[in-house]
């Protein structure tokens, strides 16, 4: 009997990383953070097989006609009762098969429990008379629910309820049909691993509504926001005690701060939720990273705005303390009113605000104002106050309007302080457009910072790698820019203008780029104070490795900088070779 090859090899489900754990009392209040989404990959250690007896159902079209034969795993090969062989079409074979097998019209698709079926599939198309191999992929997503110590201490069981029930699956396309009611809820109870894990399909606007029992009472959560969930994925949300930390958890409550700060009110809520008086200084945390749906980013209001002209709005400036703890934002469209003249999500920071240890990533900002020469930085339009510890990742502005743009910010002026920050693999694109990698102006101090991978595209008007100009009273100490393109003659690596007074003094770029690293202002003080580096990064000023040329500036000078906690520098990977050691 000739018997149909199949290889089977299945991803096993990953389990969640651990939360920091947290010793205080349980809160009435708990809420659910998500965000980390990974796939349920192939890794070679994650390999599991069919054991002897396991069956599938196959089904195939064309070259081989199959309608939901079980094959059965015996002694290595996959059996069945006849034989499974090409025919005389000569046409391409539509192969499907599931694990575990199922009858199409009355398979239950969920457990005696309540739960769903990690139901997994192989669909492929095979030219006519090839070996048949199927890779089989999990059909379903997994969810993972990880409580913090604080919560996991009072749970005795939670019980979960998807807002969706899997009705019938098309074998060939995998598509899944849907009762058109909520599944029936099932319950997990403690764990102490604090691992809450579960599958749902993978259909669009999937709700989870969430019920916690405990020694008090049950606390019925508020359900998880609508998700499309991908097949074959893992998603994984937190169950935090939100009341043990004043902060920013979740998209809602970064709208509701930002409406706030500008002292706007918003559904009753307060300030007081997300900060706290640190040393005679306001400071608002972010307590985790939030992705932001487009909806959402359609409701953040920028941090502080200046009005574009006399007899429009107040201006309104930041004048707090903003530390994001190492989270990041994603996917924000940052969004902000006309008539303002400085765009960003910080729209305007004075002299006193400071904004520290915030990561900005894929996160964008369209310029559709009617006004042209608008400000635009992703992180800060206008910056008078202190910049720490940030990062903008594979973000994007687009202007066509002629204007001024910078990675990080747009205008730092004569109290400006920008220090260990970041901008990697950024995109400009514009017409007309000044722009600086990491600052387009500025006019104080620039200091500990880098630029990597920025795409400048055709129309940029005049390029600066670090900044487009450097002002009579600024300063550049201690930067190094790499691998980016620059695809307007108007250029330079660190800088495209540079006033008379300006300091420009132990920066680096690439020995690649053979035009002089300043545009406009090139002259002995800069010449002799600039160096380049190799592709083994060893400097041109004294031989050292960039690392250490880096860090031995930073231990030779931080004692005249003591207002500027500077961080030392440690290997990144290859497209970006050094990076900001762990934040303090």
């Amino acid at each position: 009997m000739k018997r149909l090859l199949i290889l089977y090899v299945l991803a096993c489900l990953l389990a969640g990383c651990t939360d920091e754990e947290r010793e205080d009392v349980l809160s009435s209040s708990v809420i659910v953070l998500g965000g980390q989404i990974r796939s349920l990959g192939r890794a070679a250690q994650d390999i599991t097989r069919f054991e002897e007896g396991d069956r599938i159902s196959f089904f195939s079209k064309g070259g081989i006609e199959a309608d939901n034969i079980l094959l059965t795993y015996i002694n290595k090969e996959w059996e069945h009762g006849g034989d499974l062989i090409w025919n005389a079409s000569g046409e391409e074979a539509v192969l499907a098969a599931y694990y575990p097998c199922f009858a199409l019209e009355d398979w239950n698709f969920y457990d005696g429990d309540g739960f769903l079926k990690d139901l997994v599939c192989a669909r492929k198309e095979v030219a006519y008379g090839l070996p048949v191999e199927l890779e089989f992929k999990h059909l379903f997503s997994k969810l993972v629910f990880e409580a913090d110590e604080t919560v996991n201490g009072q749970i005795q069981s939670i019980t979960f309820t998807p807002s969706v029930q899997v009705k019938a699956i098309e074998p060939y396309t995998g598509t899944i049909a849907l009762t058109g009611n909520a599944a029936s809820s099932f319950q997990i109870a403690h764990r102490s691993d604090r691992i809450y894990s579960f599958l749902v399909p993978s259909v669009p606007d999937v709700t989870v509504d969430i019920d916690i029992t405990t020694p008090q009472g049950v606390l019925s959560l508020e359900a998880t926001t609508p998700q499309t969930y991908e097949s074959g994925h893992e998603y994984t949300y937190h169950l935090i005690a939100k009341e043990e930390e004043v902060g920013i958890y979740t998209a809602e409550d970064f709208i509701a701060f930002s409406h706030l700060i500008n002292q706007m009110e918003y559904e009753g809520r307060t300030l007081e939720e997300f900060g706290k008086n640190v040393d005679g200084v306001m400071t608002y945390y972010l307590r985790s990273d939030i992705r932001f749906t487009e909806e959402e980013s359609k409701r953040v209001q920028p941090i502080g705005f200046k009005k574009y002209a006399s007899g429009d709005r107040d201006d309104y400036v930041f004048k707090d303390c903003f530390d994001g703890l190492g989270h990041t934002l994603f996917d924000l469209q940052i969004i902000t009113p006309g008539n303002t003249l400085y765009q960003g999500l910080f729209g305007f920071i004075g002299k006193e605000g400071v904004v520290k240890n915030l990561i900005l990533e894929n996160c964008s900002h369209v310029n559709t104002s009617a006004f042209e020469l608008q400000h635009i930085g992703i992180l800060v339009g206008l910056n008078y106050g202190m910049i720490m510890n940030c990062h903008v990742k594979s973000c994007m502005i687009e202007d066509e309007k002629r204007g001024y743009a910078g990675g990080l910010i747009c205008d730092n002026k004569e109290t400006g302080v920008v220090l260990n920050s970041s901008v990697d693999n950024m995109r400009f694109k514009g017409n007309k457009l000044n722009i600086g990698g990491l600052c387009c102006d500025n006019g104080f101090v620039v200091l500990n910072s880098y630029m990597a991978k920025c795409q400048y595209v055709e129309g940029s008007k005049c390029v600066g790698g670090l900044c487009c100009t450097l002002g009579t009273s600024s300063t550049l100490l201690n930067c190094y820019v790499i691998f980016s393109n620059y695809p307007t003659d108007d250029f330079a690596p660190l800088a495209y203008k540079v006033l008379s007074g300006a300091v420009v003094r132990t920066c680096y770029y690439s020995e690649h780029i053979s035009v002089n690293p300043v545009y406009e202002g090139y002259n002995y003080n800069i010449q002799n104070n600039v160096y380049t580096f190799g592709d083994s990064y060893i400097t041109t000023n004294d031989g050292k490795h960039l690392l250490d040329a880096l860090n031995g500036w930073i231990d030779e000078n931080q004692a005249i900088y003591p207002d500027y906690p500077l961080l030392h520098w440690q290997e990144g990977d290859g497209n970006v070779p050094f990076i900001h050691q762990s934040l303090p």
